[in-house]
């Protein structure tokens, strides 16, 4: 395996640490080491960018992936789950619920998004970790890039089949001897039964008793894994958890029972490592140690770039998207829509998070009073604002940092019935003015006056309370307005300014831009730095622009 994939495996034992959140906490310290909340680690190595997350099955706990560590390569690192009551967790009580179990779980993992990674869980482990992923996504946290399930019926399948919680002690244990849970040995043995019948049935009633989410099917690649000869979870069982992801889905069979896993650890180790090995490929360095991009009170930066997919697969960009991104992207009929949207997101995502710590899937947008996005602005740490437009597949994002923006783009074009667009928009001098201009002309500064009232009400906020006649300019220097609206005064008379620009031939923009907050308008013109992005050919990860100065 190794001489194959160039890659050097990691040999060292899973340890127990802690997390930053519990460090001072004398209540998780124990004797040879320290608690990592539900999760053991191995040492992590400086090279690392992946982790795999892993959930056990019924009555085990992170002791089931000891050997995992030893199998990967040194820039993957293995975390594994214990749920509570389980192994080192045993002083709590167990969770009835798979919910509950995979709730206390993703508020460790909600703590702990410094790497992308992958799920993998199972049996019981893979209903935790596919019900932890829908606990991410609910969240609006990052999913895993995959979700590997083993030995479970799709969540759609369950209560298809008699459940054996229900059983007594004795056909309980039986059945689960049959199925090769245990030897027949310890049936007999009344220490085994008093401390792992009730916790092997706690956990089997919560998996058939799992009830499917709605609208579970989660935006990431899934990968279903299963033994030839199990008897709870068959080849037709694993196949119908195609539904259940609303990206791509491959099944893989390995020789053996409900516990293959144990016999051919070797072989399902390595199917996921090759499955993550593009993502490793493409994420590099970037995921920890983002661009750092400068920007001060004085300046506003204007990128602009295309909606194309150039080089890059599509799965590339959607991995910088955020879950709910992801499902909308899907809901696009036409595949250029489709990849516009997937582009637009996630150039814009990688453009904010290179001014912030956080990564691009991690940054949160919201919905403005009139209905249009905007960044969170309780993730950041400054006080960044931010705004786009898109027009013929160009998108303008302006970024400033304690003052509003608003950025409008228009591909420049033959409009019909132009005199009268240019009435809804123009107050009646402008009009007379726009009449004195030859045919080419005024469809150009028709476009120009467009723009930058279409800049300054996404500036402002207002939506369609203003009407667009009683937005008014005067002119400051060339190419740039101060903004009146008149009568629905701002508050910050001379405060707002408004530029024209012309971000490429054919298209016309405008860019509004108000005061820093709470201060009165600015007593010099910013300085706006206009930088035009294209994709790194190797990845959609880096940035890579050109820049040049305004006015």
């Amino acid at each position: 395996m190794w001489a194959q994939s160039g890659l050097q495996p990691r040999r060292a034992p899973l340890q127990c640490v802690r997390p930053a959140h519990e460090k001072d906490s004398a209540r998780n310290r124990k004797e040879g080491g320290w608690r990592l909340g539900y999760f053991q680690r191995s040492p992590r190595d400086d090279d690392c960018q992946f982790r795999l997350i892993c959930f056990p099955h019924a009555g085990a706990g992170a002791s089931a992936y000891a050997r995992w560590q030893e199998l990967v390569p040194s820039n993957i690192e293995v975390w594994a789950a214990t749920y509570p009551g389980h192994e080192e967790q045993m002083q709590e009580p167990p969770l009835a619920t798979i919910s509950a179990c995979a709730k206390v779980l993703s508020d460790e993992l909600n703590r702990s998004q410094d790497l992308p990674f992958a799920f993998f869980g199972h049996s019981m482990g893979a209903l935790v970790a596919f019900e932890a992923a829908q606990q991410l996504r609910r969240s609006q946290r990052r999913l895993p890039l995959v979700l590997f399930v083993s030995g479970h019926i799709a969540p759609q399948r369950i209560g298809l089949r008699a459940p054996i919680h229900l059983l007594d002690d004795d056909q309980f244990l039986e059945r689960i001897v049959d199925l090769g849970g245990t030897t027949g040995d310890l049936l007999h043995v009344p220490e085994w039964r008093e401390l792992l019948l009730p916790l092997l049935k706690t956990d089997i009633a919560a998996c058939e008793t799992y009830k499917l989410p709605p609208n579970a099917s989660l935006p990431c690649r899934l990968i279903a894994l299963g033994g030839t000869d199990d008897e709870i979870a068959s080849e037709p069982d694993m196949l119908a958890w195609q539904e259940q992801t609303t990206y791509s889905f491959r099944q893989e069979v390995f020789a053996g029972d409900h516990f293959y896993l144990q016999s051919d650890t070797e072989d399902v180790v390595e199917v996921m490592t090759q499955e993550v090995d593009w993502d490793l490929e493409r994420i590099d360095c970037d995921w920890q140690k983002p661009d750092v991009l400068q920007l001060d009170e004085s300046m506003i930066h204007l990128w602009s770039f295309c909606c194309d997919l150039g080089e890059q697969p599509e799965r590339h960009w959607l991995e910088l998207l955020a879950p709910d991104e992801r499902e909308a992207a899907n809901e696009f009929q036409l595949d250029l829509d489709r990849q516009k949207f997937i582009v637009r997101r996630a150039m814009i995502r990688r453009i904010l998070a290179a001014y912030s710590s956080l990564n691009p899937d991690a940054l949160r947008f919201e919905v403005g009073s009139h209905g249009k996005p905007r960044l969170a602005l309780s993730d950041m740490t400054t006080e960044l604002r931010v705004n786009w437009s898109e027009s013929g597949g160009l998108v303008l994002l302006a970024v400033a940092l304690q003052r509003l923006v608003g950025v409008d783009c228009e591909v420049i074009r033959a409009v019909d019935d132009l005199e009268s667009m240019i009435a809804q928009i123009a107050p009646p001098e402008e009009v007379e003015r726009f009449n004195r201009y030859s045919e080419q002309r005024r469809t150009e500064e028709f476009f120009d006056l467009w723009a930058r009232k279409e800049a300054a009400v996404k500036g402002l906020g207002t939506g369609l309370t203003v009407p667009a006649t009683e937005l008014l300019f005067e002119e400051r220097a060339e190419s740039r307005w101060a903004l009146r609206v008149n009568s629905h005064p701002t508050g910050q008379d001379d405060a707002w300014l408004v530029e024209s620009i012309a971000p490429f031939a054919g298209y016309a923009g405008g860019l509004a831009y108000g005061p820093l907050a709470p201060s009165t308008a600015p007593r010099t013109p910013l300085s706006i730095d206009f930088r035009s992005l294209e994709a790194d050919a190797a990845s959609p990860v880096r940035l890579r622009c050109a820049s040049r100065m305004l006015g």
